[in-house]
């Protein structure tokens, strides 16, 4: 699959152990956020647009947090990849619910945008921290580190799906 990192004596924790938690929480907020959204969904294609997206979230996240932990080389442009991905994702969802809103003539809610800025910080914060961390250096050494042209596919399942449905 993919070269392993050669820091396997080197131990996930901390900041590490906090990114791989997110990773998981945020592939749980997902899935459970589609539940409670699934009686709610207007139109049959929303529901299919919806659904692959978040599987694809969730199973990516599952296969960057085990690529992480047997420290394969490319998990660093896959996280990078993965935080991209669901910056494009939520940004087109708000996106299409302001030009939704503003055709019923509905006021915007300035909720909406708080949640969209705070995700512009962590995005920011988290794409530092792969590039720039000591412990990312430590378990993945620059050196080594490997970028592969399929690695940019997640864009094309996360995004894709949601830009189709506005679309259509």
């Amino acid at each position: 699959m993919g070269k392993d990192s050669k820091s396997t004596c080197v131990d996930i924790r901390g900041w590490n152990m906090f990114f791989l938690f997110q990773l998981g929480l945020c592939a749980i907020i997902f899935v459970m956020s589609f539940i409670s959204d699934f009686a709610s969904l207007r139109y049959s294609y929303e529901l299919w647009y919806r659904m692959i997206s978040i599987i694809f979230i969730a199973v990516y996240a599952i296969l960057l947090i085990r690529a992480f932990v047997k420290r394969r080389a490319f998990v660093v442009q896959l996280a990078m990849v993965y935080f991209f991905a669901l910056f494009l994702y939520t940004n087109c969802e708000l996106l299409g619910i302001i030009l939704y809103e503003e055709l019923l003539g509905i006021i915007h809610n300035t909720d909406m945008f708080l949640c969209c800025i705070i995700g512009m910080i962590w995005f920011a914060a988290w794409i530092m921290y792969l590039l720039f961390s000591k412990q990312m250096e430590k378990l993945f050494p620059t050196s080594e580190r490997v970028s592969r042209k399929k690695d940019y596919l997640p864009i094309v399942f996360i995004v894709g799906p949601e830009i189709l449905f506005w679309i259509y």
